[in-house]
C-alpha cells in the first residue's frame, strides 16, 4: 500500500462483503491500513490514512477486541488534524460514550469544531445539545435557530415539526422553561 487511496481501497475490498468477513481478514485490512498510516508525507494525507483506519476499526465490532477504543483514538488523532468527518465521529464518540467514556462537554466541543469547520451534518444534535443544556449552558433560542438551520437543510425531518411546535409557543413559555 503506497498511498492512502490503495489504503482505503484495500479496507473496502475486506468490507464489501460483510457475509464472508472473518477476524483474520479484520486484522490483516488493520494492519495494512497501520503501516500505510506511517508513509503518508502531508496532514491532510494522514489524517485521511487515520480517519481510515478509525473507520475500520469501528465497522470491525466484535470481530476485534477493543475495536471501539481504537476507532476514537485514531477518530481523535484525525479530528486534530482538522478532519471535519473525524470531529463528527468523535463527537459521535463522546455524546453515545462509544470506545470512550460519555462525556457531553467533549461531545459539544467536537460538534461545534465540525460545525465552525463546515459541517451541515451536526445542526440537528447542536440544537438539541443548547436545549437540553448537553455539555453546554442552556439556551433554547440558539437550539431553535440550529433547528431552524436544520430545517432549511432537510424540510422533511422531525426537525420542523419540533421547531413548529416550539415556535407556536408563547413566548414566556419557551424562555421561562427551565
Amino acid at each position: 500500500i503506497s498511498s492512502t487511496k490503495d489504503m482505503r481501497q484495500y479496507i473496502e475490498k475486506y468490507y464489501s462483503d460483510k457475509m464472508t468477513l472473518s477476524a483474520y481478514t479484520v486484522k490483516e485490512a488493520i494492519e495494512k491500513a497501520t503501516k500505510a498510516t506511517k508513509k503518508v508525507s502531508s496532514d491532510a494525507e494522514n489524517a485521511e490514512a487515520l480517519f481510515a483506519l478509525a473507520d475500520a476499526y469501528e465497522d470491525a465490532g466484535s470481530l476485534v477486541n477493543g475495536s471501539d477504543e481504537l476507532a476514537a483514538k485514531y477518530y481523535l488523532m484525525s479530528a486534530k488534524l482538522n478532519k471535519v468527518e473525524a470531529m463528527e465521529k468523535m463527537a459521535d464518540c463522546y455524546y453515545y460514550g462509544k470506545g470512550v467514556p460519555k462525556n457531553y462537554d467533549n461531545a459539544f466541543h467536537w460538534y461545534t469544531a465540525a460545525e465552525e469547520n463546515g459541517s451541515e451534518n451536526v445542526y440537528a444534535i447542536l440544537g438539541t445539545m443548547l436545549i437540553e443544556g448537553e455539555g453546554c449552558e442552556r439556551d433554547i433560542e440558539s437550539g431553535l435557530s440550529y433547528y431552524r438551520k436544520e430545517s432549511r437543510l432537510r424540510p422533511t425531518s422531525l426537525i420542523v415539526r419540533v421547531l413548529n411546535c416550539f415556535d407556536g409557543m408563547p413566548e414566556s413559555y419557551s424562555r421561562n422553561k427551565e
